[in-house]
């Protein structure tokens, strides 16, 4: 459900399929996001450990942040699970080319840890990030440096939201909603539901057929969600958070002009 590797349906081209955008997409979005800022020089913060969304990610916002005509200025290896990221904030620090912007697929803890590190050592660089940033934990953790953090995610449960309604529907109903990827898990099950109903069948090869068929679903985390036509990773709205006054708030819903090649 929360896979955001654009390369799972290309693996499995006939029956894969992802529920969330891909990191290509939310990388290329950060990266405009970062540029219409003013920001030309960035730092990626690239870790191994955790699969390809924290490899590759950094990578597709390079490629768009490139294009853009921005210039990446260094690369910073870590891996999750640090309590403390001195280390990698010294290394930034004393770049030969200063960067104006940081770019890392983080996970929590370890995104809020980082940015606490980055405020403590006075280095107020901004850092922009996408989906492992969103846990409500980001915010005590990050502390003061929470206000250096902007990240693309898949959705924000804004007043009369379908998926504000979703999580009070879930707290209803006795479940601890604790991050976006409930949502995410929602939305699951409505792809099915509307291609089991678009089919007529249980049958799973009507089932597969009419997924690929989906087009303007409504979703939950986001606006719609259409399969038709995008080989497994649907096309859907991102939205852009950043700490403000203790909360997650709502900043942009970017659309990325140029999304790299999975």
């Amino acid at each position: 459900v929360g896979s955001t590797q654009p390369a799972f349906p290309q693996a499995s081209p006939e029956n894969g399929y992802l529920v969330p955008y891909g990191d290509n997409a939310s990388g290329a979005a950060a990266a405009e996001l970062a540029y219409a800022a003013g920001h030309r020089k960035a730092a990626l913060m690239i870790a191994h450990d955790v699969g390809a969304y924290s490899l590759v990610t950094p990578e597709y916002f390079a490629q768009a942040f490139e294009k853009l005509g921005g210039k990446i200025v260094g690369r910073v290896a870590y891996h999750h699970g640090l309590a403390d990221y001195t280390p990698q904030v010294t290394e930034i620090s004393n770049m030969a080319e200063k960067p104006d912007v940081i770019f890392g697929a983080i996970l929590v803890p370890d995104a809020g840890v980082f940015l606490r590190t980055l405020a403590s050592a006075d280095v107020n660089i901004p850092v922009y990030g996408t989906d492992g940033f969103d846990d409500p934990s980001l915010i005590p953790v990050s502390g003061d440096g929470g206000k250096l953090a902007t990240f693309i995610t898949h959705g924000f449960p804004s007043e009369g939201s379908a998926l504000k309604a979703f999580y009070e529907d879930c707290a209803a109903r006795g479940f601890n909603v604790q991050n976006i990827f409930f949502g995410l898990g929602g939305e699951a099950v409505d792809v099915v539901k509307t291609a089991v109903e678009a089919a007529g069948s249980f049958e799973p090869a009507a089932i597969n057929a009419a997924i690929r068929e989906i087009q303007g679903m409504k979703g939950i985390a986001s606006g719609s969600i259409t399969y038709k036509d995008q080989n497994g990773t649907p096309l859907k709205e991102m939205v852009a958070l950043q700490i403000k006054d203790g909360a997650f708030v709502e900043v942009a819903r970017p659309t990325p002009a140029w999304v790299p090649a999975p």
